[in-house]
């Protein structure tokens, strides 16, 4: 199995970790070797109640198979045990930097294909749970005695502040992979200690063009139409890790050309463009996506990407850019294209603007693909050609496809991701549409009217071509209604996988 390295700045450890003193600290005498004392210090988050720990062990296993999010073949290192001083005075807490169940625990997820690790605090235990293809699985159970341990080494790989128990935290783990691939890592105080969750920002694999994204061939061709224009606004839509970036990024290197300046403000910035001015938003220095935006148009831009319109600034920088000639890509965060104005007029974006410049509006899903190694054939039944909207007379004849469960696949049936969309063009009927204040319903009948193809379209076409199964269409479509039917929730959104390319939303 392959292990990750890791890369930080010169200065992160020497930043997190303060040497101990022996004495009066003034005497200028360093003590690098813990004490007995403090090794018994380090050991107090065992439960008092031994019985009550928790079962702990690896749950998943990576296959031999290669997966998308692959690691070099270099030995992680570690680093020697360390003595870190903590806040509360005369307070001193072994920190055991050679924790190698994080190192691990990154390994497998990694190998497995997961794009977040979940490092979990519970009462009796750390639960690490790791998300793949959209769905978070348990990985592994340690025994809360190593709660300490593995939060220090987290922070330490983050370069982030060894104490501070209570404040939240965030930080980038660099994997020494060459191609700029990185972890995110947040720490939350939560009631059972400091929760740490891992995100992978960039898979180690092949960009992706727009048409490896998977679009309909009247899909396609809207998208290109629209970013062809020299001036407009362009929206992807969806929830956080349905692969919006994937699109966004996709769209952005179609129009990367010599004759072309590209810029973009992000948070943070996932992929490197060659050529672009790409700026990520820092808040500890103040720059927001409305400062940056607002810096972005006074370097003369012909193509501007937002990462996401999450507030009114913003949104109505967007739309003004758009306005004064520049072609405007971002994410928004609603559940379908026909949504997409009503949400903009909610943060403030004025009816005329939104109407002259928006050309076309992307809303995508992500299903999970059948695992090619054990998909066997089946007969549908009659309540799955009605879900599929078929006659109950080819049952028994019609066959479709699902996955038994294998060692590549974890028993789940399923590896890897492939994205479903809407693409709504909007034309002159959905501009007057739009002008005369017509709802999203009316939009969106007019819309699938003028040939729009619907998630539940493409969807069906996916499971009849045996790409995915009618309980997994269910479950993504059953999902979206049971949300709200404009906007989704606010939520940092992890990368996910369109078809073996990475993606944030």
């Amino acid at each position: 199995m392959r292990r990750p390295s890791f890369t930080r700045a010169p200065d992160a450890i020497e930043d997190a970790i303060e040497r101990t003193y022996v004495g009066d600290p003034e005497d200028g005498v360093l003590d690098d070797s813990p004490s007995p004392d403090q090794s018994e210090a380090f050991e107090s988050d065992e439960p008092e109640d031994e019985a009550e720990e928790a079962e702990t062990g690896w749950f998943l296993e990576p296959s031999e198979t290669p997966v998308e999010a692959t690691t070099d073949d270099g030995d992680a290192h570690f680093e020697e045990a360390v003595v870190v001083e903590l806040a509360t005075p005369n307070l001193r807490e072994v920190v055991d930097a050679d924790a190698p169940e994080v190192e691990e625990a990154i390994e497998r997820a990694l190998a497995l294909g997961a794009t977040d690790i979940h490092f979990t605090p519970q009462p009796h235990a750390v639960v690490v749970r790791i998300r793949i293809d959209g769905i978070l699985r348990e990985l592994a159970t340690f025994p809360i005695s190593r709660k300490s341990a593995i939060t220090a080494r987290l922070k330490l790989l983050g370069g982030l502040e060894a104490h501070g128990a209570h404040a939240i935290q965030e930080g980038r783990l660099a994997l020494d992979e060459g191609d700029g691939a990185n972890l995110r890592i947040v720490v939350l105080p939560t009631a059972h200690g400091e929760k740490s969750t891992l995100h992978l920002l960039s898979e180690l694999s092949q960009p992706t063009s727009l048409a490896e994204l998977g679009l309909t061939q009247a899909g396609e061709e809207a998208l290109r139409r629209a970013i062809a224009q020299p001036s407009g606004l362009v929206l992807v839509c969806g929830s956080a890790g349905n692969g919006c970036s994937t699109t966004l990024y996709a769209a952005l290197r179609e129009l990367n050309t010599p004759e072309r300046a590209l810029a973009t403000i992000e948070d943070p910035v996932e992929q490197v463009i060659p050529g672009a001015d790409q700026v990520g938003v820092d808040p500890v220095t103040g720059l927001t996506y409305e400062s940056g935006l607002h810096a972005i148009l006074l370097s003369d831009p012909d193509v501007v990407l937002v990462g996401e319109l999450a507030d009114a600034e913003t949104a109505v920088g967007a739309v003004r850019a758009a306005v004064s000639g520049r072609l405007v890509l971002s994410r928004l965060a609603v559940r379908s294209p026909a949504a997409a104005p009503e949400r903009l007029f909610d943060l403030g974006a004025e009816r005329g603007p939104v109407t002259a410049t928006l050309s076309c509006v992307v809303a995508q899903r992500l299903v999970r693909r059948i695992c090619p190694d054990c998909r066997e054939p089946y007969y549908a039944s009659a309540d799955e050609l009605a879900e599929l909207g078929r006659s109950s007379e080819e049952a028994g004849r019609r066959l479709l496809a699902r996955g038994s469960g294998c060692v590549t696949c974890s028993g789940t049936g399923f590896r890897g991701r492939v994205a479903i969309f809407e693409v709504l063009s909007v034309s002159d009927e959905i501009r007057s549409l739009l002008a005369s204040g017509a709802t999203t319903g009316e939009i969106e009948h007019a819309a699938v009217a003028a040939g729009m193809q619907t998630f539940r379209d493409e969807g069906v076409r996916l499971v009849l071509e045996g790409i995915t199964t009618v309980s997994e269409l269910q479950r993504v479509l059953t999902d979206d209604m049971d949300a709200d039917a404009t906007a989704f929730p606010e939520d940092p959104d992890p990368t996910a996988s369109v078809d073996g390319a990475s993606a944030r939303a």
